[in-house]
């Protein structure tokens, strides 16, 4: 829960530009008679000259104008509103539309637009643009026999445009159509759901690298999830059927060993496990930043967000970690909230707690396991 009682812990707020102290008060300038949200980019006054106010009602009657850069007068519900608006937009447009025109749909400046809306969904328009043309090719080639032609019914002026665009995002290009996968064989996603301090524990991989780590207390809950993620791709329990699996797929056997091991001591760490998980470029990054926090230690969203250069990103920081399916191995656990509060966490709060504070009491780490 964050305070901003006193004077000094609301100047504080301003000084950080604390994007989690909107809504709990406004500041109007003295000097200027300009009034802005505690996270504004402008130029912060000193403390003698601010006087505070809970609402911007209040402000505006003791005669501060609402700041044209933070636009205090607009509140969160319909700034969101406005976001979404312009992500449905983006949606169904065919036309790839220029950030003057998005702004002018929804009576904002293209700078304010640009700031508000990586802050919220974590990318800017033209890559969230960028993102939804990816997602209709996938769309197109189910439908089309031929790659060009799903190019071009995805938004794409060619083929040489998709590759381009998919390489900026960091992903990996889709090129098959369903004929073309019918020609190979049906994935195939091995688990295994064994009993842990921490309740019990879900591993799942490809041939690829490890696809999610779950934990919980209900096996078929844990399970009916696993089945929504993976679609159709062929699950194998692998703890009920290790005998009848080819010795050339079991890669997988040595990475459960070291999640199992790792989900019951907190003095055992995980060499670099190969992952194979899927997620936006932006939240690519939040998980690789996860797991640069050293064991025992751990960040704030705010902490996370300006280690990426993203400051004013707080909120995707947290739905980034909110969206992690791999538990243990991409540490979300190690993030918390000002002040210490541990917020949410995929797997249970109380898991989170147990996990900080073995992770802060336990000894070295086993040899040759480092984190």
């Amino acid at each position: 829960m964050h305070h901003y009682q006193t004077s000094q812990a609301k100047y504080l707020a301003i000084r950080h530009r604390d994007s989690l102290a909107v809504g709990h008060f406004f500041y109007g300038v003295l000097s200027t008679g300009i009034f802005c949200r505690p996270d504004c980019s402008s130029r912060q006054p000193l403390l003698e000259n601010i006087r505070f106010f809970d609402q911007a009602c209040d402000a505006k009657s003791a005669g501060f104008r609402a700041c044209k850069r933070c636009r205090p007068e607009v509140s969160d519900t319909l700034k969101q509103e406005k976001i979404r608006t312009v992500c449905r937009i983006i949606e169904v447009e065919e036309a790839q539309l220029t950030l003057a025109t998005l702004s002018q749909r929804v009576g904002w400046s293209p700078c304010y637009l640009q700031r508000v809306f990586r802050a919220e969904v974590g990318v800017s328009p033209k890559s969230y643009a960028r993102q939804v043309r990816i997602r209709r090719m996938k769309m197109a080639l189910a439908e089309s026999k031929n790659i060009t032609q799903a190019a071009y019914q995805a938004g794409f002026a060619s083929t040489g445009h998709y590759y381009s665009e998919v390489h900026k995002m960091g992903m990996a290009r889709v090129t098959t159509t369903p004929s073309d996968q019918l020609k190979g064989q049906q994935q195939t996603v091995f688990y295994q759901i064994v009993p842990t301090e921490l309740g019990f524990c879900l591993m799942a991989a490809t041939e690829k690298g490890i696809c999610a780590v779950s934990l919980g207390d209900d096996k078929e809950a844990l399970l009916a999830e696993l089945e929504g993620q993976v679609g159709t791709a062929c699950l194998q329990n692998v703890g009920l059927q290790e005998t009848d699996i080819k010795s050339s797929s079991k890669t997988w056997k040595a990475w459960f060993e070291a999640v199992i091991a790792q989900a019951n001591s907190a003095a055992v760490g995980s060499d670099a496990l190969p992952l194979d998980i899927k997620g936006t470029a932006f939240q690519q990054q939040v998980w690789q930043a996860l797991q640069m926090i050293p064991r025992g230690e751990t960040r704030t969203y705010s902490e996370v967000a300006e280690l990426l250069g993203r400051p004013n990103s707080v909120r995707a920081v947290a739905t980034a970690c909110a969206a992690n399916k791999v538990a243990l191995l991409i540490p979300c656990h190690r993030v918390i909230r000002k002040g210490g509060g541990l917020a949410g966490y995929r797997w249970g709060v109380e898991r989170k707690h147990s996990l900080l504070e073995r992770e802060s009491t336990a000894p070295s780490l086993v040899a040759g396991n480092k984190e």
